[in-house]
This record gives C-alpha cells, sequence and structure tokens, in this order.
C-alpha cells in the first residue's frame, strides 16, 4: 500500500508519466489481489484443519471411553460418517468427517 502511495505523490508531483504510473498500478492491484486470495485460502484450510482436527478428537474419545461396545447406531453413523462411497457389488468406502476413508467388504 506505501508503494501505491509512493507512485501516486511522484505523479501528482510530475516525476512519474501516467503512462508508467497505470502500469505501476495495475501491479500492484493484481499483487494485493493475489495476496488477498492467498490470505483467504491460507485462513480457510487452516479453519479446515481445526475442523477435522476437532472431528479425530470425538472419534478418538468415543472409542477410547470405558463404554465403548462396538454398536451400530444412526446417531453415531450421522456423527462421524461423512458418506459411503460404493466401489462394488463386493466393496464400500466410509468416508468419516474426521478425513479416514475405510474400505469395507460386504459380506453376504
Amino acid at each position: 500500500m506505501e508503494e501505491r502511495n509512493t507512485l501516486i505523490t511522484l505523479m501528482a508531483k510530475g516525476f512519474l508519466e501516467p503512462a508508467l504510473f497505470n502500469q505501476e498500478r495495475n501491479v500492484l492491484d493484481s499483487e494485493m489481489k493475489n495476496l488477498s486470495t492467498e490470505k483467504t485460502n491460507l485462513v480457510s484450510n487452516s479453519t479446515s484443519g481445526i475442523l477435522r482436527a476437532n472431528e479425530i478428537k470425538n472419534l478418538i474419545d468415543y472409542v477410547s471411553a470405558d463404554n465403548f461396545n462396538g454398536d451400530y447406531t444412526e446417531e453415531l453413523f450421522e456423527e462421524f460418517v461423512e458418506n459411503i462411497i460404493v466401489n462394488s457389488r463386493d466393496e464400500l468406502t466410509f468416508n468419516l468427517k474426521c478425513g479416514l476413508s475405510l474400505k469395507e467388504k460386504v459380506v453376504r
């Protein structure tokens, strides 16, 4: 931002041609846009990582509990499973909210 203000001052005082000013301003505007996008992506990735870490902690807490017996309930399924992919008639992939993907054979 300081560079842009310096360019404006130089042009206003007649030290910098308008065409060069516009060229430099476009470069700085592009750089500001790229940095803003990068910042947004970093914040988003950080937030996503925190959410995933919380999901992992929830799963570990649940399976580590003294009363864990391995029984299936619909509530648990909705709490921990993001989606299911049908790979074939004999295999499914369970994608958990914490990022784990578990392939399971279908037993008939």
